[in-house]
């Protein structure tokens, strides 16, 4: 049985590729608990501070997704899809 929770695999904080000198690349894939990725689930970048959204996107046919980021900001990331359990 799946489970019905949102597992964020393979992320890359360690790719964090530089886009310019303010903003970098975040990127990761969204997986079930069966390794299978989740195509169409929101992810949201939320400035910790203030909660206001810089940045979202929606996982590809893969699990992909790619934020661009502001640079020495500290993030909350938020991943949702329906059916499934969100987790920050």
């Amino acid at each position: 049985m799946i489970k019905k929770t949102i597992l964020l695999g393979l992320l890359s904080i360690g790719n964090l590729g530089i886009l310019s000198a303010q903003f970098v690349q975040f990127s990761g894939k969204i997986q079930d608990s069966l390794q299978q990725p989740i195509v169409a689930a929101n992810v949201l970048a939320l400035q910790a501070d203030t909660q206001l959204m810089d940045d979202f996107a929606i996982s590809d046919y893969e699990g992909i997704f790619k934020l661009r980021l502001q640079k020495d900001i500290d993030y909350i990331i938020q991943i949702s899809y329906i059916g499934f359990k969100s987790i920050n």
